[in-house]
């Protein structure tokens, strides 16, 4: 499987504020390191370096544009009002607290205005890093349309905690939205099944009124982001009955979550692009997530999407135990070449065969 990287997603580094502790972001380049060095190798790893102009254009198709140019500026401008040491990062201290709150002229009151929680600061190389992050499930996307094989982007930072409008979780451009949008200019729907342990409020929010997105995600029930995920949001208006929510109790079991995922499997769209919003979150070990799957299971997971599917784009999200996450993502990715090979092996007739 042809696997995206991009060096520039390294230079991201925050901090976080993760309960009374202000430390270290989990998301850290340590873990694309970790996962760089176990694929390489054994996967054809590459290298790009996206056409930012490009990237930039896709981005202002899908994002409001103030909040990008937040993105964009925001450090530089507390380093110029000395709020901001060199290695600093900018973060809320208040959000609003209505609804149609205007945009605040002050440069503090914007730091809330465009984020929801305190894990998505911005450091100085942020902005640079989600350019390189979205250029990467683009690149995945327009491979995926070209050759028809599977395509692994190593988005960082991730992305489907993004609403387009405000940064959190982690996120502050939404990769699932970027990559779908350019999908929808050559093909009619597109399925995204998101498994992260957290639920992609951002991605949810984005198409939860279109018909031509089906979005369907496996996350832990009551955790964070904590306001959206239920198994009543459906969609609404002409996307009703698109959306698809399968909560999963803290403690999950690999077979409650196989479970969960046939029935994701069998509400895939047929014959149409599938985006996996793929995070490692849902370790037994990680630390903000709280499923029971060991390494194993991954490799059962990627098993079983590749026999239902044969191809996908798939986009990095979270998964924060660095020492285990490559070998998770080997295993999935065992897993899921695996059952590609099968498929090829046993295709009846050779327009059956489906690459990856």
């Amino acid at each position: 499987m042809l696997i995206l990287h991009d060096p520039t997603t390294l230079e991201h580094k925050t901090v976080e504020l993760l309960g009374s502790r202000l430390i270290d972001a989990l998301e850290s380049p340590e873990r694309l390191i970790a996962i760089i060095e176990a694929v390489r190798g054994s996967h054809d790893l590459q290298t790009i370096n996206s056409d930012i102009s490009i990237v930039r254009e896709a981005l202002r198709k899908t994002h409001d544009h103030a909040y990008l140019d937040h993105l964009e500026t925001a450090y530089a401008e507390w380093r110029a009002a000395g709020a901001l040491e060199a290695d600093g990062t900018v973060l809320p201290e208040c959000f609003p607290y209505l609804l149609g709150c205007s945009r605040p002229k002050d440069m503090f009151g914007r730091a809330g205005y465009y984020a929801f929680d305190m894990s998505s600061g911005i450091g100085r190389n942020t902005f640079p890093a989600a350019l390189a992050s979205a250029g990467l499930a683009l690149q995945a996307a327009q491979s995926f349309l070209e050759t028809g094989r599977s395509c692994f982007a190593l988005c960082r930072p991730p992305g489907h905690h993004c609403d387009s409008s405000r940064a959190g979780g982690y996120c502050y451009v939404n990769n699932a939205v970027v990559a779908t949008e350019f999908l929808l200019q050559t093909v009619a729907r597109v399925t995204i099944l998101d498994l992260d342990f957290h639920h992609g409020n951002g991605t949810q929010t984005y198409f939860y009124e279109r018909a031509d997105v089906r979005y369907i995600s496996i996350h832990g029930q009551d955790e964070y982001p904590y306001y959206t995920g239920a198994e009543d949001e459906i969609g609404r208006g002409d996307g009703r009955g698109e959306n698809f929510n399968l909560p999963l109790p803290a403690g999950a079991s690999k077979l409650a979550y196989l479970a969960a995922l046939d029935i994701a499997l069998r509400n895939v769209v047929p014959n149409c692009p599938l985006v996996i919003s793929l995070g490692f979150d849902t370790f037994e070990l990680d630390p903000i997530g709280h499923f029971k799957l060991a390494t194993d299971a991954y490799e059962d997971i990627g098993r079983q999407i590749g026999k239902s599917v044969g191809s996908a784009i798939i986009l990095l999200e979270g998964g924060y135990v660095v020492e285990r996450l490559g070998a998770n993502v080997i295993a999935w990715l065992r897993g899921f070449e695996q059952a590609i090979d099968v498929r090829r092996t046993t295709a009846c007739r050779p327009a059956d065969v489906v690459q990856t």
